[in-house]
């Protein structure tokens, strides 16, 4: 890696910092965060097909685990403090290649034009997917190349999901309960081991998958319609920040409350939600 270039490129963004973009970028990159993600991907189980809502969830989990793991196994630095004013520290942590904005972001992105293959999804994707990457050298979390080699990762990655991984994994959401049980049984163990720091994550998908195979009984189809499916949304997300923030005041924060809080979430994105919206006929 090439310092004098690395800093060089950082050393620009720095000169160009204003209060406003300052904001605009931290904003940015928070349109790569893991919280942006677990907002997002439940909005799409009330709005779209299951089968597409799951691509989603698995693309970004898998991703997210392979992101960790080129981490720690490169173990290259991030920008040094001393040589960089960095801003929001706080969204960068650990090692720095590959940038897991960017690569997130570049799974996420152009997921929405490989599942709708409209042109209009590549064109707003690839605005994000450089928007998110120009925030991390902005805010001084990355080097170029960590950037660079994110989205390409992310690119390659796409590919390989959905040309080994996505046929065997899309059984999930047809709702058998034979092939979703030991699933989400093993996913709820692993949890427990917190393996990439995504203790919360693997149980909600738990919760998830189990929920999608018992509600392959409820005969529910999602009806359509604008106001039906914003009525969707405001009512499953409102319930899942109830019970995401209600729980954690009943039952405590802890690593295994953290665990059973997301595990119930989980079951009600597909499961109790289903339920309550085939009784309202939404």
């Amino acid at each position: 890696m090439n310092l004098s270039f690395e800093y060089s490129i950082l050393n620009f963004f720095e000169s160009i910092r204003t209060p406003f973009l300052n904001s605009l970028f931290i904003g940015i990159t928070q349109l790569g965060s893991f919280d942006f993600y677990i907002t997002v991907i439940p909005i799409l189980f009330f709005i779209i097909n299951e089968k597409i809502a799951y691509r989603f969830l698995f693309r970004l989990i898998i991703c997210y685990g392979l992101n960790t793991i080129l981490k720690n196994a490169f173990k290259l630095p991030r920008p040094s403090k001393e040589l960089i004013d960095v801003l929001f520290e706080e969204s960068g942590g650990g090692y720095g290649f590959p940038s897991g904005h960017a690569q997130n972001a570049t799974v996420f992105w152009l997921s929405f034009y490989t599942e709708f293959k409209r042109w209009i999804f590549l064109i707003i994707g690839l605005i994000m997917i450089f928007l998110i990457s120009i925030s991390r050298l902005y805010l001084g979390v990355h080097f170029f190349m960590d950037v660079v080699g994110g989205i390409f990762i992310g690119i390659v990655f796409l590919f390989l999901y959905i040309y080994l991984l996505q046929k065997p994994l899309d059984k999930v959401s047809v709702g058998n309960i034979k092939i979703n049980l030991p699933i989400s049984i093993i996913l709820f163990i692993l949890s427990f081991f917190n393996l990439f720091s995504m203790a919360t994550l693997f149980a909600a998908t738990s919760g998830m998958i189990l929920g999608t195979g018992i509600s392959s009984n409820l005969n529910y189809q999602m009806k359509n319609g604008i106001l039906k499916t914003i009525i969707r949304v405001v009512i499953g997300v409102g319930i899942l920040i109830l019970l995401r923030f209600g729980l954690k005041i009943i039952i405590g924060e802890t690593l295994y409350m953290d665990i059973i809080r997301y595990f119930i979430m989980g079951i009600w994105i597909t499961f109790l939600s289903k339920i309550l919206f085939k009784f309202l006929k939404i």
